[in-house]
């Protein structure tokens, strides 16, 4: 399959079983803090999380950007 229908019951748990896999394969590239992110501060497809510098989220944003580009997934959303 190369593409997956929201809307399905299922789709929660699809997309977060695809962003924990994605964070394990770009944990060693793009960094421990970028594959924590997309693990514990992701709901479906929202990431939530403060930060104490505005540097500190723009990093793990670009890391996390990149991470999921890696694995042709797209991070929209950001506030």
């Amino acid at each position: 399959m190369n593409a997956h229908l929201f809307g399905a019951i299922s789709s929660p748990g699809v997309t977060n079983f695809g962003l924990r896999a994605t964070a394990e394969a770009g944990r060693e590239q793009f960094g421990q803090a970028a594959a924590d992110f997309l693990q514990r501060d992701f709901y479906v497809d929202d990431g939530l999380k403060s930060f104490v510098t505005p540097e500190s989220a723009i990093n793990i944003i670009r890391n996390t950007k990149a991470m999921r580009a890696a694995a042709n997934l797209r991070l929209h959303k950001i506030c």
